[in-house]
């Protein structure tokens, strides 16, 4: 779908929520899939790589961790 099709059919959307006084139940529901959508792609969901520390060993997690192990 070409982007001047997708922006008509918002428009007409947009035109028929307002006509039916729905427009901001419409702009309600576009906030709350943008927001799902941020929280799905938030980098914590993605996996972990393994760090490889000074002794060549494995570990994961925060730094503060590595360095007392390490210290």
């Amino acid at each position: 779908m070409g982007i001047e099709k997708l922006i008509s059919a918002a428009t007409a959307l947009a035109m028929m929520a307002a006509a039916s006084g729905q427009l901001p139940r419409m702009t309600r529901a576009v906030q709350l899939a943008q927001l799902q959508l941020l929280k799905e792609s938030q980098a914590s969901r993605w996996g972990r790589l393994p760090i490889v520390g000074i002794s060549g060993q494995y570990h994961s997690g925060s730094r503060s961790k590595g360095r007392a192990a390490h210290e």
